[in-house]
């Protein structure tokens, strides 16, 4: 008489051939994957975007201040100094290749002359206030 325990008897412990066997962990990988895939692109933007700003947050911790008063009103980072060279500068030493996508809006008075300057500098060095006051 043999005597065989349940775990022998399961699916997974009976001889299957191999390329079975590798195609039921390679469909399991790539469930997993694919939940991954889901999760960070949709619930945390990461995917595509390793970095984004936290302005609908109203954070600004992330950006260094450099001249002007800054401040963050419905998701936009607003400077309402109207000095020229003022900067918010944000990013790192670690980023190599990237692509920068961004809205730009100057809100002055049209009676006003001073209608203000904007833009954006890419990988900037030593940042301080004033008009042209970095490297890079």
């Amino acid at each position: 008489m043999r005597v065989t325990s349940a775990l022998t008897r399961s699916f997974w412990f009976k001889r299957k051939p191999v390329a079975s066997r590798l195609l039921a962990v390679f469909a399991g990988v790539a469930v997993l994957a694919i939940f991954a895939l889901v999760y960070f692109w949709f619930f945390q933007g990461t995917l595509l975007r390793p970095y984004q700003d936290s302005f609908r947050n109203g954070d600004i911790s992330e950006w260094n201040i450099y001249g002007g008063s800054w401040r963050v009103k419905d998701g936009i980072l607003e400077n309402l100094s109207g000095e020229r060279g003022d900067k918010a500068v944000t990013g790192s030493s670690r980023w190599t290749d990237y692509v920068v996508g961004t809205d730009i809006r100057l809100n002055a008075d049209p009676v006003d002359w001073l209608w203000g300057d904007a833009g954006v500098m890419l990988r900037v060095t030593d940042p301080s206030i004033g008009v042209d006051s970095y490297d890079g």
